[in-house]
């Protein structure tokens, strides 16, 4: 798994590491070129304060982090959490029929699309941030299911669908992956818990940094993509 090859005493909320937000609204990696604007990371102008004594003393440059919000390392913790501790019998649902069982780790899946969900959300409220608001607001109210967010919204936008974005910048892995999980967490919420198994949450887990990095790609790809259109 790929988080077993992170540094000791890292978490999953290291998947946000090294991220910062672009001026342009994309998502840096690191000192990188911006993968949203093609512009590289301008060198910070040095910033000085003079301290109660009159001494000088030069002020560390920040940059916001790549992240949303903060809830966005609530989620990655929340996941790592329940994918990482230990299984009793009241979490394997034995008062259920076998057949009838989700994984007694379902609740990662369930927590992943929430998450998901979010960061679809973020998008287009980035790639529109330059509609009016009342337009915005109301484009999104009207489109508030993810499964129309991902396609026929998603088309009025971009003039294509999410997991084609994600197909074309290289991950089609991850866009077969998310097909699975959001037509098992459907499945899972009428009346087919079985759906979430053990081999679904596994194969969520092992694609977690793959999907985070899709995101980011598509994000990066759309976040001036009405700009430019009307440019």
């Amino acid at each position: 798994m790929w988080y077993e090859s992170l540094p000791s005493g890292w978490s999953w909320e290291s998947l946000w590491y090294g991220y910062t937000r672009c001026s342009c609204g994309g998502i840096r990696n690191g000192s990188d070129v911006c993968s949203a604007c093609n512009e590289p990371l301008s060198p910070p102008a040095e910033m000085f304060a003079r301290g109660p004594n009159g001494q000088q003393f030069q002020i560390a440059h920040t940059a916001p982090g790549g992240e949303g919000r903060y809830e966005d390392y609530i989620y990655l913790r929340m996941l790592e959490r329940e994918w990482l501790r230990p299984l009793s019998d009241e979490d394997r649902f034995l008062g259920i029929v076998e057949r009838h069982r989700p994984s007694a780790r379902a609740i990662v899946v369930l927590t992943f699309w929430t998450y998901f969900e979010t960061k679809i959300d973020r998008l287009y409220r980035m790639a529109g941030r330059q509609l009016p608001e009342r337009v915005l607001e109301d484009f999104m109210r009207r489109h508030s299911s993810i499964g129309v967010r991902l396609d026929r919204a998603y088309r009025v936008f971009f003039g294509t669908n999410y997991l084609d974005d994600l197909k074309d910048q290289g991950f089609s892995d991850t866009a077969e992956l998310l097909q699975r999980v959001h037509k098992c967490r459907n499945q899972f919420a009428h009346g087919q818990p079985e759906a979430i198994d053990d081999h679904l949450v596994k194969s969520l887990v092992a694609g977690l940094q793959r999907e985070h990095q899709a995101w980011i790609s598509v994000f990066n790809k759309r976040v001036n993509h009405l700009d430019a259109r009307d440019a």
